[in-house]
């Protein structure tokens, strides 16, 4: 596995868009890539299938060893992070850049989630 794949949202996460979201992120997930970055810093709403799939996406690279940053996240989005329980569970940085080198660092050998 080497380097890092990168997703990155503009707009609204809604029921509409959610399945694009997914398509993306499961492309991301068969890449062989380290460790995931989903940029969400053009995103203004998330909605509830949004946020189960980043959710999955989580999970999903949690048991493959994989590390999984999200960035950029206003604070609407913030906001339905929180409400889902998801903020404590997701590793977060601020810019695109800090995410990138986050996840090439993190060791997820251990990762609880």
């Amino acid at each position: 596995m080497e380097g890092v794949a990168l997703v990155a949202c503009t707009g609204r996460v809604s029921s509409r868009t959610c399945p694009e979201l997914g398509r993306a992120l499961a492309s991301a997930l068969a890449s062989p890539a380290r460790g995931l970055v989903l940029d969400l810093s053009g995103v203004d709403y998330i909605s509830s299938p949004g946020l189960r799939a980043v959710e999955h996406a989580s999970g999903r690279l949690a048991e493959q060893g994989r590390a999984f940053v999200v960035c950029g996240l206003q604070d609407a989005v913030s906001s339905a992070f929180t409400l889902a329980g998801l903020a404590d569970k997701l590793t977060t940085a601020a810019s695109r850049d800090d995410a990138v080198a986050a996840a090439g660092r993190l060791d997820t050998s251990h990762n609880d989630a």
